[in-house]
């Protein structure tokens, strides 16, 4: 399974098939719980108190985050809420109103390579993650595309890896049931614990004798709200290697990435509210 989620396909786009949708929001606890209600998404992962070594816009700053991870398929769901005023991606987003979809990621397995690909395509670093022990994480944007919309690249590391393909095993047996797995990265025993789930232990509760296959309904299509729909097509084209586009009507475009279908929705403005929302 590692092996197959580090595959990079062209078909996908130029970074391979997204792995993760990314979303800031102001109450982690009530979003994972609209998540797991709503859309059936479970089950789910909760890591508090991380601190990131970043440096943003080319100065150093030190977010503190929590998040929750869970999967939809080979599809990693990130929720992300910052407890400080730290510079970052996702402090830029709050300040200017704007909760919801935050970035498109995607796994590599030579992250440098990556990042001067990207570059090579107009891309530029907004934010740059290193974490010891978990990796390197990197925060893109290009002028063609707007200051709205964010990519991230994820390095493969070990840990990484080992991560999603817990997290994937995991939701294979979930029943819809059950509190998220929480780790606090403030404790030294919560960290301890961690990486025990890491390497195999089994911390959540024994799922169901007669665990049966859910019928998981399909992701959230992923909608960007654009001024200029035929220029927005050759840009995303450009930029990400994404299509082809669909147009079912004169103001929409639709495409995938691998699991993920996308939407660019021609519009008179680009609302804090409306911009780069999930689709029920």
């Amino acid at each position: 399974m590692e092996d197959v989620l580090v595959q990079e396909s062209s078909a996908s786009s130029h970074f391979g098939p997204v792995r993760q949708l990314g979303y800031v929001v102001a109450d982690l606890d009530a979003e994972l719980e609209c998540w797991r209600r709503q859309r059936g998404v479970g089950t789910w992962t909760v890591i508090r108190n991380v601190r990131l070594n970043s440096h943003y816009r080319g100065e150093p700053s030190k977010p503190l985050i929590d998040l929750a991870l869970a999967y939809h398929g080979e599809v990693q769901i990130e929720l992300i809420q910052q407890r400080n005023a730290a510079p970052s991606p996702y402090r830029a987003c709050i300040e200017a109103g704007r909760y919801g979809l935050h970035h498109l990621a995607f796994l590599c397995a030579n992250i440098a390579a990556a990042v001067r690909r990207a570059e090579a395509r107009g891309w530029q670093v907004a934010c740059d993650i290193r974490m010891t022990g978990s990796g390197r994480y990197v925060y893109l944007q290009s002028p063609r595309l707007g200051a709205d919309v964010y990519i991230e690249l994820l390095e493969a590391s070990p840990v990484m890896r080992r991560m999603i393909a817990r997290g994937m095993a995991e939701t294979a047996q979930w029943q819809g049931a059950g509190a998220p797995l929480e780790f606090d990265l403030s404790s030294l025993f919560s960290t301890l614990r961690q990486a025990a789930w890491l390497c195999g232990a089994s911390l959540r509760r024994p799922a169901s004798d007669a665990a049966t296959a859910r019928q998981l309904p399909p992701l959230p299509r992923v909608d960007y709200p654009v001024t200029d729909l035929a220029a927005a097509i050759e840009s995303w084209q450009a930029q990400f290697g994404i299509g082809p586009w669909q147009r079912p009507t004169a103001g929409l475009a639709e495409a995938r990435c691998g699991e993920v279908s996308l939407a660019l929705c021609a519009t008179d403005s680009t609302s804090p509210t409306s911009r780069g929302h999930s689709h029920a």
